[in-house]
């Protein structure tokens, strides 16, 4: 009869795409490029099974949402480890600021005239309860109110808008993982390809049975 002595750990697939032999301080073993949740029991060196238990990697291709814009700095290369919401590259942003001042103008400008034909339409009401105007004044006043409502409600859309897009200069990782390829470099225009591929191996366990 063979008796079995049984280890077990949890471990995470990142480490063992990066060094295989980091199981808990066990044999060397080849982690596999699997697709999907499995598990696995291999034979390693003298009288070792391990089952190997995991799931599959994430991979996240990360595309510039500001296109046609000119890479001024990358800020990580391929093989580092990185967070979800860390800075990748930052972009040019020299025509996106002057875009959000625009936008910030044309709400002052908006929001003003917004105020005039508000105060306008409060004292138009005022005077048509009283019988002081016709309905074809305050109609016309009440009118140009509302046309002014909408420009600044435009205006403000405009602006955050505006404010989102400045937001797409710095690339940002939408995962944290390991960064597998970085298509980009400081001079590079930014388009539809991936600026950068990012793989997050999830946690797995890994369980050896040694007979003893």
């Amino acid at each position: 009869e063979i008796n079995y002595r049984d280890w077990s750990s949890d471990v995470c697939s990142s480490d063992l795409a990066r060094d295989p032999s980091a199981v808990a301080g066990r044999r060397a073993f080849r982690y596999p490029e699997d697709r999907g949740d499995r598990s696995e029991a291999c034979r390693l060196r003298g009288d070792r099974l391990l089952l190997r238990q995991h799931r599959a990697q994430e991979k996240a291709a990360v595309v510039a949402k500001a296109q046609g814009k000119t890479v001024l700095k990358v800020l990580v290369e391929e093989g580092a480890q990185v967070r979800e919401g860390q800075k990748l590259a930052v972009l040019d942003d020299s025509l996106l600021r002057q875009q959000v001042l625009q936008a910030e103008a044309a709400v002052g400008r908006a929001a003003s005239y917004a105020a005039t034909a508000r105060a306008d339409y409060s004292r138009m009401t005022r005077l048509f309860k009283e019988k002081a105007v016709s309905r074809q004044q305050f109609d016309h006043v009440e009118a140009e109110f509302q046309g002014a409502s909408r420009q600044e409600q435009e205006a403000r859309a405009a602006l955050a808008s505006a404010r989102i897009l400045l937001g797409y200069s710095t690339v940002t990782a939408p995962i944290s993982g390991i960064l597998l390829k970085r298509n980009i470099d400081p001079g590079d225009t930014t388009g539809a390809a991936p600026a950068f591929v990012i793989s997050n191996y999830q946690i797995g366990r890994a369980s050896c049975r040694e007979r003893v």
